[in-house]
């Protein structure tokens, strides 16, 4: 029966499994920060807050779906040469999409026009890829080395967790 479910979330329905993924835990990471937030100021928990990090999240999923699953594709294998190839289009390319995909989404579901949600992207983004560049090389290196391709989104997100909660600390807290 598991080895059914498995098949079909990833093979069948792979691009469903990792959308729904991405929103989920964009949200979990966003529970996790707040839960953080309210040990200090006694505040309750803001649920439209994480109900759009779930939706930019799931909004993030087919992007993040089609990246890795194209990466492969653009660039297969897993020498040394190619691993690296990856690490660079993944940091050059990637990271910044990805941030300024969640800041876009996260600003207009926030109903904020576009010049404020820009600037607040300009202000945050240097420390964002700091943190990126230092964060996801090496998760990426067994990625792109040890991961077969159908995986790679789902062994991104079980470090997307942390990720997310940085990025809902990143929004809310910076």
């Amino acid at each position: 029966m598991f080895r059914n479910i498995k098949a079909k979330l990833f093979s069948k329905y792979l691009f469903y499994t990792n959308t729904a993924s991405c929103g989920i835990l964009l949200a979990t990471g966003d529970i996790i920060e707040q839960r953080i937030e309210m040990r200090k100021s006694h505040k309750l928990h803001d649920w439209r807050r994480t109900s759009r990090m779930f939706t930019v999240g799931f909004c993030i999923g087919p992007f993040n779906h089609l990246w890795y699953t194209n990466l492969d594709r653009w660039m297969p294998g897993t020498s040394r040469k190619i691993i690296l190839k990856k690490l660079l289009a993944d940091q050059i390319l990637a990271a910044p999409i990805f941030c300024f995909i969640f800041f876009m989404g996260m600003g207009l579901l926030e109903k904020k026009r576009l010049e404020p949600i820009y600037s607040e992207w300009v202000q945050k983004f240097p420390f964002i890829y700091l943190m990126d560049c230092i964060f996801w090389p090496p998760v990426q290196v067994v990625n792109f080395s040890y991961v077969p391709t159908k995986y790679r989104v789902m062994y991104v997100n079980s470090f997307t967790l942390l990720w997310d909660t940085f990025l809902s600390f990143s929004k809310h807290t910076l």
